[in-house]
């Protein structure tokens, strides 16, 4: 290394201390899966359970932990961040890494973020670390604090479950060329094999297609986990100028369950 260089990084770390605990510290720390509390987590850290399509909240309360009767020591520029390992096979960008500033901390007062993020719908099953970062500097002597906190997420996947999205509309206005495609994907994110029907509606523009789809469970990428599909529509030339809502929906679980998603296209007058 460049002695010049080496020399200015001492330079630094003498200049600004760094403390791995003294001044910052976690004074409570809540989970929240789909609105139900996480019991087991706490400001010690912790776990807590989810599944894929789950809604995470997470409140992360930070103290400056010098005594209330403390001159001096107001801690600022506190930084949290979340970051947590890749829960889909390599390829699929499903990385989550966040971060929110905290108020200036006098000694024994306290601040907290929350953070909101979904488990991706292609999550494998499998434990996970969430790992917490804060980091703060003291205002009077330039210390900088830094603590950190890992929490284990156990996913577990569901016996059955579907997904249903549409891809882009081509084109999502017609007029003259009465010719439009839509692309509908539907993946087996469950454990179990799904046997489902998939329905594309709207009478009014005469669009109605129906398959039978059968399901493994597997890994989001697995080809027979999931179904894609482009359909092509022509419109009739009395199709009134408006919009229509194309309606899919997926049945599955022995037509118990169903899911709906809807897609709006403009039709113009030629």
């Amino acid at each position: 290394m460049n002695k010049l260089l080496l020399l200015s990084l001492i330079t630094i770390l003498l200049i600004t201390p760094i403390a791995l605990a003294d001044g910052l510290g976690f004074s409570d720390i809540d989970v929240e899966v789909d609105g139900d509390a996480a019991d087991d987590v706490d400001a010690d850290g912790g776990s807590f359970d989810a599944a894929p399509g789950d809604s995470v909240e997470i409140t992360i309360e930070v103290q400056n932990t010098f005594d209330v009767s403390t001159e001096g020591h107001k801690i600022k520029r506190i930084n949290v961040e979340i970051e947590v390992d890749n829960f889909c096979p390599k390829g699929l960008d499903d990385e989550i890494n966040d971060d929110a500033s905290l108020d200036n901390l006098d000694p024994d007062t306290d601040d907290s973020a929350t953070f909101r993020f979904y488990i991706p719908d292609c999550a494998e099953e499998d434990n996970y670390n969430l790992d917490i970062i804060v980091e703060g500097k003291d205002d009077d002597d330039g210390t900088v604090y830094k603590i950190s906190k890992k929490l284990l997420i156990g996913l577990e996947k569901n016996p059955t479950e579907l997904t249903l999205d549409f891809g882009e509309l081509e084109p999502s206005t017609v007029s003259c060329d009465r010719t439009f495609e839509t692309t509908v994907e539907v993946h087996n994110i469950g454990t179990l094999s799904e046997d489902a029907g998939l329905l594309l509606i709207n009478n009014d523009i005469g669009v109605n297609k129906f398959d039978f789809l059968d399901l493994k469970p597997g890994k989001w990428t697995n080809e027979d986990t999931y179904f894609e599909k482009t359909y092509e529509f022509t419109l009739d030339d009395d199709v009134e100028a408006g919009e229509y809502s194309i309606r899919a929906e997926v049945e599955y679980d022995s037509n118990s369950r169903e899911i709906k998603r809807y897609q709006t296209i403009i039709v113009e007058d030629c």
